[in-house]
């Protein structure tokens, strides 16, 4: 709660750039004094006011070009997750089946606090960064195949999150949508992509994806993977996220570890972290 404070004292909400501080600050035992931290963080955000770089909110497209691979459950648990910690997070459904606006809908009838949720299905690449200008990151819910919205999501998006189930469809379809983020990495040398093992289970097939995963270049290989576990089914089914709903639980612990991984990528900050 406090960096949330702190980060607002600054005049702005950017707690992304705040995140990465305190991560840095917390490797050499900052932690210890929350009170002198805060002062870090208010002191570097006020640097990057001063400078004139007042950086937009971010934008994480999750994308697949195969169904069933689970890119709107992960959409709703990291907006949860992000929105439970004081972002504000807005999901955007570009998929024409829906099933993020569905999930909010459930959300709205059983009165469960969450993230901003709206559908879209033109002027992605007009509209996104606008509203992105007004949250602290903006997850896009592309659709799973290969059409105008998908490119329009790449064409805008910060950080590309391609979930790919551990099995063998799912990993002879995912050349496809890398293939496409590195033709527009092409023209935007500034888009990061990364790859998570979603519905994980525990198979010779997907110790084998696994392993293909490790050598795809200049693609992140996440090293979380996300099991296929009740709670986060039964936390989508009740308009949750699991972070929310079993907060005790593997799978919350999985999906926190994800976000956090994937925070550090969005700010840059992965390769220091490994170090």
């Amino acid at each position: 709660m406090w960096l949330d404070a702190g980060a607002r004292a600054a005049g702005r909400h950017d707690v992304l750039s705040a995140r990465a501080l305190v991560r840095s600050c917390a490797r050499a035992r900052a932690h210890e004094a929350p009170g002198a931290l805060v002062r870090q963080i208010l002191a570097a955000l006020a640097c990057e006011c001063e400078d004139g770089a007042m950086r937009t909110g971010s934008i994480l497209a999750i994308a697949s070009e195969k169904g069933g691979v689970g890119k709107s459950t992960l959409a709703a648990s990291l907006a949860v997750h992000w929105h439970k910690q004081g972002l504000r997070v807005l999901a955007v459904d570009l998929d024409p089946q829906g099933t993020l606006q569905d999930w909010a809908a459930v959300a709205e009838a059983n009165e469960v606090d969450g993230p901003s949720v709206i559908g879209m299905a033109d002027n992605v690449r007009k509209t996104i960064p606008t509203l992105a200008d007004q949250h602290d990151i903006t997850i896009l819910d592309c659709p799973g195949r290969m059409d105008t919205r998908l490119v329009a999501a790449l064409a805008v998006a910060d950080y590309a999150l391609v979930p790919v189930a551990p099995g063998a469809p799912d990993a002879w379809a995912l050349g496809r949508i890398l293939e496409k983020i590195r033709e527009m990495q092409e023209h935007r040398p500034d888009l990061r992509a990364g790859v998570v093992v979603n519905r994980a289970i525990r198979t010779r097939v997907a110790h084998t994806v696994v392993h293909q995963l490790s050598d795809v270049p200049n693609i992140a290989h996440c090293p979380v993977q996300v099991g296929n576990r009740a709670p986060v089914a039964e936390a989508i089914a009740a308009g949750s996220g699991v972070t929310a709903y079993d907060a005790g639980s593997v799978a919350s612990m999985e999906i926190r570890r994800l976000a956090d991984w994937l925070l550090d990528e969005i700010s840059g900050q992965a390769g220091e972290n490994a170090a």
